[in-house]
């Protein structure tokens, strides 16, 4: 009699819902596998998030991060994307997109030059929406260094220094002379 209760009750519960993850679950399931550095299993719980959430900014936003942790640089741009898409004021995928197409100049595909100027509008979007944003002063003077423009690279990273990037200060005394 136990016997037949439990399935009983197994198959009742099964199709109410009782064991579905929700799109919470699997968004905070997969922060806590970013921060145990396991990011494949991150984008696969980011992943299910998304499934259930389509327009959580924040998930697609999280899942090109843990991609770009895994260097898959091509995979993490449409992830900051589809996040921007969701929330036009989201500066760090504006800063991280920028990131990832800079990391890509050079490889086969892709030109220097396109790939430095786009970077350099994404930098550009992420410190109109955020002007204390130092990082993103920093790598853009690397993109406009790229591009031959050392003046501007060096503006770009003596505000970085006065915002505190202790690298730019390096950068400063490597090319701005």
């Amino acid at each position: 009699m136990k016997k037949i209760l439990f399935i009983i009750s197994i198959l009742a519960f099964s199709g109410s819902g009782v064991f579905a993850q929700t799109g919470v679950d699997y968004f905070k399931q997969g922060d806590a596998k970013f921060l145990l550095k396991d990011y494949k299993g991150a984008i696969e719980d980011y992943t299910q998030a998304i499934k259930l959430n389509p327009k959580d900014a924040i998930a697609y936003y999280n899942r090109g991060y843990a991609k770009a942790f895994l260097n898959d640089d091509k995979g993490a741009i449409p992830d900051f994307t589809k996040a921007i898409e969701l929330n036009t004021k989201y500066a760090e995928a504006y800063y991280n997109r920028g990131l990832c197409k800079s990391n890509l100049r050079g490889e086969k595909g892709y030109k220097q030059d396109a790939q430095d100027k786009s970077a350099i509008q994404d930098f550009t979007k992420a410190l109109t929406l955020n002007p204390k944003y130092a990082d993103a002063y920093y790598y853009r003077g690397y993109c406009k260094l790229g591009l031959g423009d050392t003046k501007e690279a060096c503006i770009d990273w003596q505000k970085a220094a006065d915002l505190g990037h202790t690298k730019a200060k390096d950068r400063i005394t490597e090319n701005c002379k």
